[in-house]
């Protein structure tokens, strides 16, 4: 599905839905320099879920020095509707998070829960689960580039993903 299709069905701008899809929050490629295309699933995701993913995008983006931000876990799982609790990676120049996830959570009406970004830098996993499943509600100092760019060496470090098991009877 294109981009333009997408925004329409959103009911929003194609300034806006260009700008979440170069920010990482709608999935998708480029198939020409003027063409976006949105990944297979994205859209169902996106019509399901828009109506908290715009407000928790703006209202993470009024948070006093939260440089970036990122929907994870259940909240960014495409299978996902209408989460009962969102979680988000964040950066921040505020040393304690917990003013900043309450009043995160006031303004959308539901539990938010908020990892700081150096602890997922530590963690090779959170690194590759953040980077693969990840939507980026705000990232004002480019950490986003950087995670996935840190993703391979992260997937190295834990090693080959484990084949699902199989059981004969």
């Amino acid at each position: 599905m294109r981009l333009t299709h997408l925004a329409d069905e959103l009911g929003i701008s194609d300034r806006t839905a260009r700008r979440a899809a170069a920010l990482g929050l709608i999935r998708g490629a480029r198939s020409t320099p003027r063409d976006f295309l949105v990944f297979r699933g994205e859209a169902e995701y996106l019509r399901e879920n828009w109506a908290w993913l715009e407000p928790a995008r703006r209202a993470v983006r009024r948070l006093p020095g939260v440089s970036f931000a990122a929907v994870w876990r259940a909240a960014a799982a495409s299978q996902t509707r209408d989460p009962d609790r969102i979680d988000l990676v964040v950066a921040s120049a505020v040393p304690q998070l917990g003013p900043l996830q309450i009043r995160l959570s006031r303004a959308l009406g539901r539990p938010v829960t908020m990892t700081p970004l150096p602890w997922v830098l530590d963690q090779p996993a959170a690194i590759v689960e953040l980077v693969d499943h990840g939507r980026v509600l705000v990232d004002l100092a480019d950490h986003w580039r950087r995670l996935k760019r840190a993703r391979p060496a992260a997937r190295m470090r834990i090693g080959p993903p484990k084949p699902p098991e199989t059981r004969w009877p």
